[in-house]
């Protein structure tokens, strides 16, 4: 049967369209699988913990999109002078660790010019690198990982297959692409940065933990009592063990630098008088200054009284500020008692010496400096000659008297030899006198 007029053009007319819709339909089937890649990359982004399996990964659907099978990423050595291969596909697995120069092949050059860079016949290009794992190639496309405006890498992709082409389709591809794998690098050095941070403040926390322990054991062991008050408000924040035994109280609520001395019942020693606040140590060193008392009492809430030395200075921040105030205070109450029975022992000695009808004095041996004269030689002499030297207001000398007993009171260890007796004229009274000298420790500790 013979065709119509006009029947073969439309026959072409119709070819024309199957042909345009399966191209529509093939571009479609790879949009949606590109589509597809794109997201399930994406999603890796952000849930997949292993940089390098995300990366590799990602170079895989990359390359199944282009439909190339071997790929790579350079990244900077740590002193950015090198490009090196750290995540490969295909013949790339094996060149983990490659490295480039500024400007020295396909991604070197990326490298320098920051754009994205494609070579038909690398094997044959004049700008190759010179290594054998590059022999064979023939279409390379490399495009730059930034962050921002900065370069951190270079992703590639490439065939060994001869003819093979790369257009504006592959660069759209890999350049999405490239995309994720920047998010993924700076999430990964975020997330190293952070895991660091996180490691560095563990380990401080545990160097704190661990100089707390140790402090707190070094406090609670010291023979002698550690109080602290915060600046400014005085309020007690820290008390040791020793404290909490000598004040026979802790930290107590409501205590600050304005009643200290009424909680802690803390009194002038020998007196009713509450202690006064702003002589207190821990009180001063609230106004940044160093103090220390050794006339306090403390009354315990059995009664017990505690004679108390105190030594106190301020706690300062970097800044130089006042942030507490610090004590260290220790019992004496047992030297108070012996001080107080030495006086008494003393006072009775003076009693003693200033009845007898005889000269008595006491003189340093090495200065010669009187430290004693009893009631007759002051009456003989006219007056209290304490202060002055012996050999000047007893013989008139003007240095040490030629018959000084001295050298004979003592032996070569400093050990008092006893009495030396020994007779001549005084040149000051005129008298004749019988002298009886001993070395003695006074009650300063001087011979």
């Amino acid at each position: 049967m013979p065709k119509k007029p006009g029947y073969e053009q439309l026959e072409h007319r119709i070819a024309e369209l199957e042909a345009q819709i399966k191209a529509s339909d093939s571009a479609m089937k790879q949009f949606d699988s590109y589509m597809s890649s794109l997201h399930d990359t994406a999603l890796g982004v952000l849930t997949e913990l292993d940089l390098s399996q995300l990366l590799k990964n990602l170079l895989q659907n990359a390359s199944k999109l282009i439909g190339m099978d071997d790929g790579y990423i350079f990244l900077p050595s740590p002193k950015k002078d090198e490009l090196v291969i750290k995540y490969g596909i295909g013949r790339f697995e094996n060149q983990i660790g490659y490295r480039l120069k500024p400007g020295e092949g396909l991604s070197g050059k990326v490298w320098i010019s920051g754009e994205p860079m494609i070579v038909g016949e690398y094997e044959s290009w004049e700008g190759r690198a010179p290594a054998t794992a590059w022999d064979g190639m023939g279409a390379d496309l490399g495009i730059p990982l930034k962050s921002g405006d900065k370069f951190i890498g270079v992703i590639g992709i490439c065939s060994y297959e001869k003819g093979k082409k790369i257009g504006e389709n592959e660069v759209l591809i890999l350049t999405r692409f490239a995309e994720l794998a920047s998010i993924a690098l700076n999430n990964a050095d975020l997330h190293s940065k952070l895991r660091q941070e996180l490691n560095q403040k563990i380990q401080t926390e545990k160097l704190l933990e661990s100089q707390n322990q140790w402090m707190n054991t070094l406090l609670e062991n010291l023979k002698v009592g550690v109080f602290m008050v915060e600046a400014p408000t005085g309020k007690p924040i820290l008390a040791n063990r020793q404290a909490k035994d000598l004040l026979g109280r802790g930290i107590m609520n409501g205590a600050d630098k304005s009643t200290l001395s009424q909680v802690y019942q803390a009194f002038k020693s020998g007196t009713d008088e509450i202690y006064p606040e702003e002589q207190m140590p821990i009180v001063q060193g609230l106004k940044g200054k160093t103090h220390s008392v050794d006339d306090m009492t403390v009354i315990q809430p059995d009664g017990r009284q505690v004679d108390l030395e105190v030594f106190g200075s301020p706690v300062k921040n970097k800044d130089g500020k006042v942030v507490a105030s610090i004590v260290s205070f220790s019992d004496i109450t047992e030297r108070k008692k012996t001080e107080k029975e030495l006086r008494a022992s003393h006072e009775t000695l003076l009693t003693v010496l200033n009845s007898i009808d005889a000269t008595v004095y006491v003189a340093d041996m090495k200065t010669y400096e009187i430290l004693f004269m009893n009631k007759f030689m002051i009456d003989l002499f006219g007056k209290n000659l304490s202060g002055e030297k012996c050999w000047d207001v007893f013989r008139g000398e003007s240095k040490t008297c030629p018959n000084c007993t001295n050298d004979r009171l003592l032996d070569k260890n400093g050990i008092p030899t006893g009495v030396c007796v020994w007779s001549d004229k005084n040149p000051i009274t005129g008298k004749w006198y019988i002298n009886y000298d001993r070395a003695v420790e006074w009650t300063d500790g001087r011979m």
